[in-house]
This record gives structure tokens, sequence and C-alpha cells, in this order.
């Protein structure tokens, strides 16, 4: 097991109760209690800046009334849906969406509850499961409040966290020390044991491969005028191999397109004549011959030979000319 902690941010001003990542975009939320408020984190992204040097990335999601206190955090990051519950002066099962610009909150339900402390989601099924710690009993209904049912009642008063994934329920028993498992379909007056001895156990949390969002599954933050001030995109467990797919592609159709070019068009290479030449032919006849060329153009220590072009004896012309 890795032991490893990496501390991201100390948060302890903002007494976060639970607490629940958007794996789409990797940002962190928790709920606040002593704010009233719905937190989260932006460090992951660096998409905003705050006033606050040490928590520049840390900003109010959503803050409820007075005496409503939000407790319970769940996120679909399929559906890009946000669910919590609400404690104190108005008990209720909330929805909202994360990338929407009105912010409208959907009651899911508000009756039956008094203390609703664990939330978990089903987002294939689209279905949300809580723990009611006062009323004791663990229930479930679809995303809309519908087809609401009791799985199990008169739970173990010690029960604190809550999760699912496949077929089952996962619990938490504080007071026992267990991690206990339910159908969660099927109404069951008692769970199965798969872990005991632990000390005292509060959240619990699945961590598996499938729960994670697909390649194949519309991300809504990739749309243009949809995401609003929180939804960065920022999945880095899958290999995006479309990007490469286009990276290669443009790659060919760069080499053939130089290739092309280089056929059509002449390629000239000039180069300096060598400085070690003295003379230059022009249609076949040696023209000023020179011993060497300088540097900077010059001609040193010119030489003339004679030739049938340039005559250099003055007496023999004079004899040709007689």
């Amino acid at each position: 097991m890795n032991r490893n902690l990496q501390l991201l941010h100390e948060v302890s001003l903002y007494c976060p109760d639970s607490l629940a990542v958007d794996e789409f975009s990797g940002n962190i939320y928790w709920t606040s209690k002593s704010r009233n408020a719905i937190m989260v984190d932006l460090n992951s992204s660096r998409a905003f800046q705050m006033s606050d040097s040490e928590n520049r990335y840390i900003r109010t999601f959503y803050r409820r009334e007075p005496r409503v206190l939000p407790y319970a955090l769940a996120i679909d990051s399929f559906h890009r849906s946000i669910f919590w519950t609400d404690i104190g002066k108005k008990p209720s099962l909330n929805r909202l969406s994360i990338i929407e610009d009105d912010r409208g909150v959907d009651v899911i339900l508000d009756s039956s509850l008094i203390r609703p402390t664990a939330l978990a989601v089903d987002p294939f099924a689209r279905r949300i499961y809580w723990l009611e710690q006062a009323l004791n009993y663990i229930g479930v209904c679809n995303y809309d409040g519908s087809n609401r049912r009791v799985l199990v009642r008169k739970t173990s008063r010690g029960l604190y966290g809550l999760d699912v994934f496949g077929d089952f329920v996962y619990l938490s028993d504080f007071s026992k020390g267990t991690i206990d498992r339910i159908p969660k379909l099927e109404v069951s007056d008692r769970g199965t044991v798969l872990i005991s001895g632990l000390s005292h156990p509060k959240g619990i949390q699945i961590i598996h491969p499938e729960k994670w969002p697909k390649k194949n599954v519309r991300n809504p933050c990739l749309h243009e005028n949809i995401c609003v001030q929180l939804c960065v995109p920022s999945n880095n467990r899958l290999v995006d191999y479309s990007t490469i797919r286009n990276f290669v592609l443009a790659l060919i159709i760069t080499g053939a397109l130089l290739l092309f070019f280089l056929q059509k068009n002449r390629c000239y290479v000039f180069t300096l004549p060598s400085l070690e030449r003295h003379s230059w032919e022009i249609e076949g006849q040696e023209r000023f011959p020179l011993s060497s060329i300088t540097l900077d153009g010059g001609v040193e220590n010119p030489v003339f030979e004679p030739n049938e072009d340039t005559p250099m004896d003055s007496e023999a012309n004079d004899e040709r000319v007689a």
C-alpha cells in the first residue's frame, strides 16, 4: 500500500465536512457548515486567481441561506451534476448542474429527512443513495426523486460513510470498525461484513477504473459557450489517441507537400571561389592570371605571362611591324 501523502491545501479555516472530486476537471469540492456553502479548489486547473495569496484558487461554488447547512456531497462527472444534503432548518437532497449559468437548484427530496449524513451516486443507473442517521435507514431514488425506496431499516448507529459500485452499496461503521456491503437494489435487514478491526473508519470511497469517465463519453466541457467559470477539463488518466493520430497525419501531409515542392523547383547552390585558385578561364582562354587573391578581394603580386592576346616584349612587336 502506498502511504505517501501530499498536502494540497490547508483548508481547516473552511471546516470541510464532506469532500468529492470532479473526474473531468480535477477540481475538489467540499461542504462547509461554518460558511453555509459548497467550496471548490481550482488549484489543479490553475484557472482562476483570488486576492488571497495563500488560498487564491479556493472559491465559493454555491452559498445556502442562513441555518441551512450543506453536509454530505457527491459528484456525477458523467452528467456534470453535483449532489448534496442539507441539514438544519430545511433538510433536503439537492442537485445542481456544474456547467449551467443560472445556478438553479433542484430539490430532489425534502420529506422524511432529518439528518442525512452520507450520500453516493450511481451515474450508470442515475440513482442516488443516502444514509439517514436520525431516522435510521438507507434510502435510494432516481435523480428526479422518483422510485423512492428504503433499502435497510434500523441500521447501526455508527454508520458514517457510503459509496456504491457494481451491484452493491458499501458502508463504513464508525463504532464497530467494519466495512459492510449490501445489495443496491434489494431490501436487506443486514449487510455482509467485508473488513473488520478498523480504527473508527469514517468516509469510504471506492476507487476503480470503471468509475472514471470514458474516452467515448461526451464531455460537455469540450464544447464552446457551455462551460461557465468552473468547468475546466483536465482528464490525464486516459491517453488521447485522437490527438496523436492528428499529429502523425499532419507530419505526413507536411512531408508530402515538401517533396512535391522540391520536385517542381530547382535548388541552386552558390559557393565562393577558392582562395588557392590563380586564374579564370573565359571561353577556353586563360585571362588575367593571378598569383593569389586576398581575403578582401584584392590582387596580390600580379604576374602577367605573355601570350597571343597580351604581348609583353616591345622589341618583338617592332620586328613584326617592320
